[in-house]
């Protein structure tokens, strides 16, 4: 199975890769990740004399029987979740090609190539950054933006499954009113048919977990309050929601004082 991008087919076709074999033949560039499930690279292509960088993430099973049983390759879950976030207008990595390798349906390997967002990092690096995190009115407009995604992403009932800070990217430019956010690296998204209130306490609760490591109980109190207002959610449901989120901390938790700890 082969995906290119339509804005990138005269480039494709020009190298002569029409199959999922010779994409696996482009030359891959720097070595980034090696997680040894899955390998990313970062090259520097040129089309149409515009240089740019990409990366290359390839995914690769071995033949075991712990790996033999039917399942969309990881590289095509994730081209489907960034296309998804494209549909309903939540800004993530360009896609430009996808393709796996799957006999008999058993997931053997997978490759997606993005482009690069470029002049953007990733929240782990910016938190490290005295300038970004005593800047409130810079945190308070990433914070809004990065709820505001998170209710547009479950309203449409798709649930990113790792969204922890390194997964999230922000553009950061001179003017604080023009700092972008992004979504990158969903290879478990889901799209369900109906709600999931276990899936929503999970991603929320990954978000916890991140603004508490950084110290931020207060942005984390921002961005729930924000987040319930805008699902419409009455107070019975945001108490319900919360004692979820306690769960999937691995922890109880009273959910009457949840507005200072949750």
């Amino acid at each position: 199975m082969l995906y290119i991008s339509p804005k990138y087919q005269s480039w494709f076709q020009q190298k002569n890769i029409n199959t999922y074999a010779q994409l696996l033949t482009l030359g891959k560039g720097e070595v980034i990740n090696d997680s040894g499930k899955n390998t990313t690279w970062r090259d520097r292509w040129q089309l149409d004399s515009e240089d740019f960088r990409v990366y290359v993430k390839r995914y690769q099973y071995p033949f075991s029987p712990r790996y033999m049983y039917p399942r969309v390759p990881r590289a095509l879950v994730e081209m489907k979740s960034y296309l998804y976030w494209q549909d309903c207008g939540i800004p993530g990595p360009e896609v430009i090609a996808a393709g796996a390798y799957s006999p008999l349906g058993f997931h053997r390997s997978s490759l997606i190539i993005t482009r690069e967002i470029s002049d953007a990092q990733d929240l782990v690096h910016l938190c490290q950054q005295p300038e970004f995190r005593e800047n409130k009115a810079l945190l308070a407009s990433v914070f809004d933006q990065l709820s505001d995604m998170l209710a547009t992403a479950h309203k449409a009932h798709f649930y990113h499954f790792d969204l922890h800070f390194r997964n999230i990217m922000v553009k950061q430019p001179d003017d604080i009113e023009s700092a972008k956010v992004f979504w990158i690296d969903s290879p478990r998204g889901k799209c369900k048919r109906s709600a999931s209130s276990y899936l929503q306490a999970k991603d929320l609760a990954t978000i916890y977990r991140a603004c508490h490591e950084q110290q931020w109980p207060t942005i984390w109190q921002g961005l729930s309050a924000r987040y319930f207002e805008t699902m419409g959610y009455d107070d019975k449901t945001v108490q319900r929601l919360k004692k979820m989120i306690g769960e999937r901390l691995g922890r109880r938790v009273d959910t009457r004082s949840m507005s200072d700890p949750i």
